[in-house]
């Protein structure tokens, strides 16, 4: 795959200005938010943001060389994810207490998974050894998918959320046409 092209970015001042702002539009004016310019290691990764919420603090990292065309979504929707933070968490423990996470999946407590007695877990046929390799337990798949899939629906709708308030202040979100060229370049030849 060819390597993305990356632009210079908005700079550290203007992103606090834009922070700063969407700080108080999103209601965190009694929360300390930190800006830090980094480069991340994944190549397609624009913005993240740490949360401790009992101190009320988060760290956002914003990429010093961004991919994307519009740094100001991508800050709003780092703070977006702030705003769901609670409602992150509970899903997150909920889909561990359904289907066991990796402490819970018998690993680390040894105890029963799922409801199930200790011992073989649901879905899961002895291992012989004779096999090349032991299945996958039904409860490991189940949370596998069901985090997969909150992850994905979370940051789709994040972007979307993201996305509708930068309409209603005003400002229409740039599509990202350096990413969907950069994605089709490997795939056509452009004269």
């Amino acid at each position: 795959m060819a390597a993305l092209r990356r632009s210079e970015g908005l700079g550290e001042g203007r992103l606090r200005e834009i922070m700063t702002k969407w700080q108080g539009i999103l209601g965190f004016s009694d929360w300390d938010l930190k800006l830090e310019m980094v480069d991340f290691r994944r190549e397609r990764q624009s913005g993240d943001i740490k949360i401790d919420e009992p101190n009320q603090q988060a760290l956002v990292l914003m990429a010093r060389e961004p991919f994307r065309e519009d740094e100001e979504l991508t800050l709003v929707h780092e703070l977006v994810h702030l705003r769901l933070w609670k409602l992150d968490q509970m899903i997150e423990e909920l889909i561990g207490l359904a289907f066991g996470d990796e402490a819970s999946a018998g690993g680390a407590t040894g105890g029963p998974v799922n409801g199930l007695p200790d011992g073989e877990p649901e879905g899961m046929a002895a291992f012989t050894g004779d096999e090349a390799a032991p299945p996958v337990p039904t409860f490991r798949r189940s949370y596998a998918f069901a985090y997969n899939r909150f992850m994905e629906d979370l940051e789709f709708t994040t972007h979307a959320l993201a996305k509708a308030l930068l309409r209603a202040a005003g400002k229409e979100p740039r599509p990202s046409w350096q990413t969907l060229e950069d994605d089709s370049r490997d795939r056509v030849v452009r004269s």
